[in-house]
């Protein structure tokens, strides 16, 4: 038997009436059977899938036939509990289980290898977007054919049957190629609890011949299949709590806002609880709707920016600190990056990390034990739900128009809300439904699904296929544009095969809305079709479906009622027809603002630093990263048998392979796209990338340094001012440059230098800034630029960025490298310690024995947090380099002898004479056997005579004060 299955417990899946996933629990089953079914028509590699699929609740699978998936068809039909669906298409298939898992939880699909795999690819990648376990199972080759360099059908013609695989390494977090009956067991069971944990896709290739044989591993019973339960990091827990209650507990009028990965992390409930207990108002993120219950007494709607629910804007820009979970930022649901939302007044809580502001971060911690235990130690604060209340004028109903006249969508979504209930659920299509349907009250109990990240038109036909499919107690209402439908709206049939019930409102205005108002163009008019003539033909009489079309209100209310009533047991289609430009006014708010985003002109220094990976690379940034990280833990873990011990460089060395290292606080550097100065200034240093192999580990984004880790490049930390007696030095270098200037250190240089980091503050801010947007930096003029509307926003908020308008700074690159700003801040570090947690929590294993690595390795390797973070309080910032304070000096001094020279020619003065006056004195400064009156009086004469003059500055310094003695008794002849 195999060993896997004796550490297995029973699992099914359960729906969650928040909306969110429905959580694995454990199922009471019968003992397994002792006795041996070998042989046996169960003891199959199919059958052994299939029962997997039923225990953990993706009861029904949703498939495509084809020649290499035949045998696995059978066996998983012959399973009972799973059901069959049969789709119309491998792309419908795949976002049927998408809107399965919504519901369920997990779900399932089959297709055949290649034509069937790369057509449901895009439903996966839509699946693993959105942060749903959909195991994709692919019937594949022949075990035979594997490594027989021979050519077969549903191939690109070559004898390598790896670009499949290959196609959904991106979209999946596990992949199991099955061609051997030995390992099969283990694999499949990898793929499902790899599934289930990280909530993302997988990929199963079986070969078409095994699934019917019966194998050793599968003699028995199954065990019934469950996870271990993923904890938080108890002190991580405690402190990322403790700092965040101080933090809220401060704020005046704190809100909550919820976002999609509430779903993920199973949070709805506690973030309900948080919610009851604080008394903050409480919005959505657009793609959070239907997470939280609506119904909620501090509830103030959806959060999208400039088409945010009436007032719902204004609460939640005005706060002084939010508290949000599970946010995702991206163009869509920041309104084209147009959030007024400040990462530094918010507490952001992810699945299983919480960030505060633009500080500390804590790792290993649950979002929801986050939300409960914080419950407990926030102080009740109504303020902003007090303030809501105070503007907050009720919305009106839709002017009233001729019953029989055409018919208006806002009229339409007036009518479809009074059918919602607690037995409904929405499916909105992408598109014009997304804004009309965010405006809908959804009732407690009411489903709400949309698919904002990925975005892909026509996903809704399949989910609602899926969704109804897995909740039969509810009555799917799915909202449709007809330039949606015509990709994917053969799938009705198998709505009417599987006698769903659901209501299709097909909105036909004659094209695609949504992309009118992004970017018009005669592409977005599509061919209008007989919509309720084409659902009539594919019911073929059979009476499963009933289909009508509408023009006014009239004609809706009558509809509704029939499908609500007479028909209630029927799937139902009503296209409703309306004007190509009724569209909402969020639509139109949003799609000028996205189109901003999407036009923006390009960045030179994006483009540069991304070039430069990919042609040194052929892969992008973000990909390197993945792959670094996966070879960083690798190396983690093997670390104690593969590298000696580093042991720190002495003081004293000697060993010029090691000299630019002694003694330095290294820190590593994060290199994104706004990185560029930073890696074109280490490269340009003698030393900058000197990494001695063999005693340091080279480390990537996102990993702070600890003993034995070198990143590569040894960076100076200069953010936070520059070293005790720098202003001295960059005195001394001004004098060098302007003798007599009469600058000193303080106040004129310190206040400068105060002035320009703010100015580079103010500037970065705009064109970096985590919270900004549509800003970018023209290196031609040296000038921030941005659309009006963009810059008329900010500087609402954010007063010192207006004289940036239109005003050029010269010197900001280099200013950028001596400030420090344009690099990676380590806000999101973490500690060689996270790491191994987070890989062994996803593994539900923390067992450092299975990890290769003994008790002396992990000690040293590990990094003591709480040591580390006392230590850090008292360590002083790093020293500066000279050369950054050459930098400052030049620059400061090129602007001040600019102005200088203005300013003499404005007096009449020579500046020439000046500067040579100021030179002689400090040469005579160097001769300290002259008196005040002696020097005074060989200056004048100096100075009064060209010849004299150059006479003194030819002689050698131990001449000098001869010759001015000499001078001064009228020794010379003059």
């Amino acid at each position: 038997m195999d060993p896997l299955t004796g550490t297995l417990d029973a699992c099914t899946a359960t729906c969650n009436k928040l909306g969110g996933l429905g959580a694995v629990s454990t199922m009471n089953t019968p003992s397994p059977s002792t006795t041996s079914f070998f042989n046996s028509p169960e003891s199959t590699l199919g059958r052994h899938l299939a029962r997997r699929l039923v225990q953990i609740g993706a009861t029904d699978v949703f498939s495509v036939p084809g020649d290499f998936n035949l045998t696995l068809l059978d066996q998983l039909l012959a399973e009972p509990g799973l059901n069959l669906v049969g789709c119309c298409n491998e792309l419908n298939a795949g976002y049927a289980a998408d809107g399965f898992a919504r519901s369920r939880g997990v779900s399932a699909c089959a297709v055949t290898f290649m034509v069937g795999g790369l057509s449901v690819l895009n439903a996966v990648a839509g699946a693993y977007a959105e942060n749903l376990p959909v195991i994709c199972i692919v019937g594949g080759p022949n075990s035979n054919d594997y490594g027989s360099n021979r050519i077969l059908h549903h191939t690109i013609g070559l004898p390598d049957f790896s670009q499949e695989l290959r196609c959904f390494q991106a979209v999946t977090c596990y992949q199991a190629v099955v061609n051997n009956l030995d390992d099969a067991h283990e694999l499949i069971d990898t793929a499902i609890s790899t599934a289930l944990k990280e909530s993302k896709p997988v990929y199963i290739s079986i070969s078409c011949n095994l699934p019917a044989i019966s194998h050793p591993t599968f003699s028995r019973e199954p065990v019934p299949f469950s996870l271990s339960p993923i904890l938080s990091n108890q002190m991580a827990l405690e402190a990322a709590v403790e700092a965040s209650a101080e933090f809220l507990n401060k704020a005046v009028k704190p809100v909550m806002l919820g976002g999609p990965k509430l779903r993920v992390a199973k949070a709805t409930e506690a973030f309900v609880e948080l919610a009851d207990a604080c008394g903050y108002a409480v919005a959505i993120m657009p793609s959070a709707k239907g997470l939280v219950p609506e119904n909620h007494p501090h509830f103030i709607g959806t959060y999208w920016g400039a088409v945010s629910s009436p007032f719902c804007a204004e609460i939640v820009e005005s706060a002084d600190a939010y508290l949000i979970a599970g946010p995702v930022f991206n163009d869509y649901s920041s309104v084209g990056y147009s959030l007024l939302v400040k990462r530094e007044k918010a507490v952001i809580a992810q699945p299983n990390r919480v960030v505060i502001a633009n500080g500390p971060a804590f790792g290993c911690v649950l979002m929801k034990d986050f939300l409960r235990a914080l419950a407990k130690r926030l102080k009740q604060n109504m303020t902003a739900y007090e303030n809501y209340n105070r503007i907050c004028v009720p919305e009106g109903k839709p002017i009233s128009f001729d019953p029989k006249g055409p018919l208006r969508v806002n009229i339409l979504f007036q009518h479809i809300q009074e059918m919602l209930s607690s037995e409904t659920a929405v499916i909105a299509e992408t598109g014009e439904s997304w804004f009309n349907c965010q405006k809908l009250k959804l009732p407690e109990g009411c489903g709400y699904e949309f698919q904002m990240q990925y975005g892909s038109i026509g996903w809704s036909v399949g989910a609602t296929l899926g969704y109804a499919q897995a909740a039969r107690y509810k009555r799917a209402v799915a909202c449709i544009g007809d330039g949606s439908f015509q990709v994917t709206g053969q799938e009705v049939s198998t709505m009417m095969r599987c006698d769903q019930r659901s209501i299709i409102f097909l909105i036909n205005n004659g094209g695609y809305t949504i992309e009118v108002e992004i970017h018009d163009g005669p592409y977005n008019v599509i061919k209008n079709w007989n919509y309720t003539g084409f659902v009539e033909a594919i019911d073929n009489g059979e009476g499963k479906c009933w289909a009508t079309k509408v023009w006014c209100e009239e004609d809706l209310i009558e509809a509704i009622d029939t499908a609500m009533g007479q028909k209630k047991d029927h799937l139902c289609f009503i296209e409703a027809i309306v004007h190509k430009d009724d569209t909402s006014k969020e639509l139109l708010e949003w799609g000028s603002r996205v189109s901003a985003a999407n036009s923006r002109p390009p960045n030179p220094q994006f483009y540069a630093s991304q070039t430069t990976l990919q042609n040194d690379f052929h892969r992008s940034a973000e990909a390197i990263s993945r792959s670094f990280r996966k070879v960083l833990i690798a190396v983690i873990r093997l670390q104690g048998h593969l590298y000696k011990k580093p042991e720190p460089i002495p003081g004293n060395s000697t060993d010029e392979r090691w000299k630019w290292f002694k003694e330095n606080d290294f820190k590593f550097l994060l290199f994104t796209t706004a990185d560029g100065q930073v890696l074109r200034d280490a490269i340009n240093r003698a030393h900058g990338l000197v990494v001695p192999r063999g005693t340091y580990y080279l480390v990537d984004a996102g990993y702070t340094n600890g003993e034995g880790f070198l990143a590569p490049y040894r960076g100076d930390k200069r953010d936070n001012g520059f070293k005790a007696g720098s202003l001295t030095v960059i005195e001394g270098v001004l004098r060098e440059k302007l003798p007599g200037h009469g600058i000193r250190a303080k106040p004129h240089i310190e206040s400068r230098i105060k002035t320009l980091k703010k100015d580079v503050a103010t500037v970065y801010d705009m064109t970096y800034g985590g919270s900004t947007s549509g800003f970018g930096w023209d290196p031609n003029t040296n000038m921030v630029v941005a659309e009006n509307h963009i810059w008329d926003g900010y500087v609402k908020s954010h007063k010192d960025a207006a004289t940036w308008r239109n005003r050029s700074f010269p010197h900001y690159d280099m200013l950028l490298t001596i400030f420090g700003k344009d690099r990676a801040m380590g806000k999101n570090d973490v500690t060689a310690e996270d790491v191994l947690d987070e890989e062994s929590r996803n593994e539900g294993s923390c067992d450092t024995e299975n990890l290769g690595i003994g008790t002396e390795e992990m000690e040293h390797f590990l990094l003591n947090k709480e040591e580390s973070t006392s230590q850090g309080k008292k360590r002083k910032r790093a020293d500066d380099s000279l050369d950054a304070f050459r930098e400052a000096a030049m620059i400061i001094g090129s602007k001040i002898e600019e102005a200088t020279e203005k300013f003499s020619e404005a007096l009449g003065v020579d500046l020439t004479t000046s500067k040579k006056r100021d030179k002689i004195n400090e040469e005579l400064l160097k001769l300290s056997n002259l008196s005040m009156i002696q020097r005074h009086r060989a200056l004048l004469a100096i100075a009064r005579d060209h010849e004299m003059t150059g006479c003194f500055f030819t002689l050698k310094d131990e001449e000098k004060e001869p010759f001015v003695k000499s001078l001064l008794k009228g020794e010379f002849n003059l």
